[in-house]
C-alpha cells in the first residue's frame, strides 16, 4: 500500500518549480546579507553561505542577521576565524544557542585553514568532512556558493515536499522517500536561486501552521485538497525531556568582584563561564565558604531555563562577602575574583547572564 496520497508525476513536479520559481521573483528575500556580493571575492560569499547555514540551524532569520554581521565583523575570512581563539568565537555567538554549532564552526574552519589552504573547495564530499557540515549544509554550499544543482532538505523543506507530495511517511523516512523528488525539483538553470527559492517558501508560507489561503499552490496541493495539512509531515515522537535543578551561587566581594568558573566537560555549555554551584540548597554556606565572612545572603527567585531537551530549575543564592583575598576557597575548589571589566569578555551561559542582568539592575 503506497504511503503517499497521491501519485507526483513528472508534470506535477514541473509545475510546481515553474511556480515557486515565480512567487520567488515577486515575493522572495533578495536581500539577505549572506547572499553573494560583487563587492566580495567568491571564497568570502562561500565562507558567507557556511555561516549563514550554520547560524539558521534551529534560529529563525531575524534573529541570525546582527550575530551574522558581528560575526563577520570580528572573523571577516575562514583564516580569521581559524586562528581565533575559542573563546572570542563564543563570546560572538554568544545569546544565539546551540553553542556546539559555534565550536564546529571553529573546528571546520582550521580544517579548511590546514586541509584546503583556507578556501572550501567545490566538492561535494570533501565540504561533507567539514566539522558540523552534513548533506544539507553541504548542498547549500554547493548550490548557492558555486550555483551546482542539489538539493537541500533541511526542515522547512521536507515539510514542503511531503505536503507537496502528500507522503504520509513516518518521520524518520522522509529524508530517504523525498531526496529523488527534491533533485527532480531542483534547478539546472538557477539552483542557487532555487536553493533560497524552496527555504523562503517553507519559512513565508508553507510553515508549520501553512498559509494556504495565500498560497501559489493551494489549487493543485493533494495535502490541502484530501485536508491533510495538520499531518503531514507525520509528527516526530516526543521524548521526555530531563527535569534538573541548578544551584548557582553568586559570591560578591566589597568591590563588586565575582567568582566564575569556566566549563570544560563536553557539555552543551563546553567551555562558557558561569556561577559556581552548590549541589545542593542545603549545602551549608559556611562549611563551603571557610575562609570569607558573609556579610549577606539573598535568595533571589527561581526561575526556568528552557532548552530542546532539559528543563532547568534554577534557585539562586547571592552572598556578599568581606574579604581582601583575590582568590578564595569554595567548596574544596579555588575561585579568583573577577572585576566587571575582564567578566564582561567572557562567553556565558543565558542563566549566568540573566543572573547578572537581575544582580545589576
Amino acid at each position: 500500500m503506497s504511503l503517499f496520497l497521491a501519485p507526483t508525476t513528472g508534470e506535477t513536479i514541473r509545475k510546481f518549480h515553474q511556480q515557486l520559481m515565480h512567487w520567488f521573483d515577486e515575493h522572495g528575500r533578495h536581500d539577505l546579507p549572506w547572499k553573494p556580493q560583487n563587492h566580495d571575492t567568491p571564497a568570502q560569499n562561500i565562507y558567507h553561505i557556511w555561516l549563514s547555514e550554520i547560524m539558521l540551524q534551529q534560529t529563525q532569520v531575524a534573529t541570525v542577521i546582527p550575530y551574522f554581521f558581528n560575526f563577520i565583523k570580528q572573523f571577516p575570512t575562514i583564516n580569521d576565524l581559524a586562528n581565533a581563539e575559542i573563546e572570542r568565537v563564543l563570546k560572538a555567538w554568544e545569546g544565539l544557542g546551540y553553542y556546539a554549532r559555534a565550536r564546529n564552526l571553529h573546528q571546520g574552519a582550521q580544517y579548511v585553514r590546514d586541509q584546503f589552504k583556507g578556501e572550501i573547495p567545490c566538492d561535494f564530499a570533501a565540504i561533507q568532512s567539514i566539522k558540523g557540515i552534513g548533506r544539507t549544509t553541504a548542498a547549500a554550499i554547493m548550490s548557492q556558493g558555486f550555483h551546482r544543482p542539489f538539493a537541500i532538505l533541511d526542515g522547512n523543506v521536507k515539510r514542503v515536499m511531503a505536503r507537496v507530495t502528500g507522503a504520509t511517511h513516518p518521520e524518520k523516512q522522509l529524508e530517504k522517500v523525498l531526496l529523488p523528488f527534491a533533485y527532480m525539483m531542483s534547478s539546472q538553470a538557477r539552483p542557487h536561486d532555487y536553493t533560497q527559492a524552496i527555504m523562503d517558501f517553507g519559512a513565508t508560507l508553507c510553515t508549520k501552521q501553512p498559509k494556504c489561503d495565500t498560497c501559489f499552490w493551494q489549487m493543485h496541493c493533494v495535502t490541502h485538497q484530501q485536508q491533510y495539512m495538520d499531518r503531514i509531515p507525520a509528527k516526530k515522537i516526543k521524548t521526555v525531556k530531563k527535569e534538573l535543578e541548578l544551584f548557582p551561587l553568586i559570591v560578591e566581594n566589597q568591590h563588586g568582584q565575582l567568582l566564575f568558573h569556566q566549563r570544560t566537560t563536553e557539555t552543551i555549555w563546553h567551555n562558557l563561564y558561569e556561577f559556581p554551584h552548590r549541589s545542593s540548597h542545603l549545602m551549608d554556606i559556611e562549611t563551603m565558604l571557610p575562609d570569607v565572612t558573609v556579610i549577606e545572603s539573598i535568595s533571589l527567585p527561581r526561575f526556568k531555563h528552557v532548552l530542546t531537551h532539559i528543563n532547568f530549575h534554577i534557585e539562586p543564592l547571592w552572598l556578599k562577602v568581606n574579604t581582601e583575598a583575590s582568590s578564595i576557597l569554595l567548596d574544596g575548589q579555588c575561585y579568583t575574583f573577577t572585576p566587571r571589566a575582564v567578566y564582561d569578555t567572557y562567553a556565558k551561559t543565558k542563566p549566568t547572564n540573566d543572573l547578572l542582568a537581575l544582580i545589576h539592575g
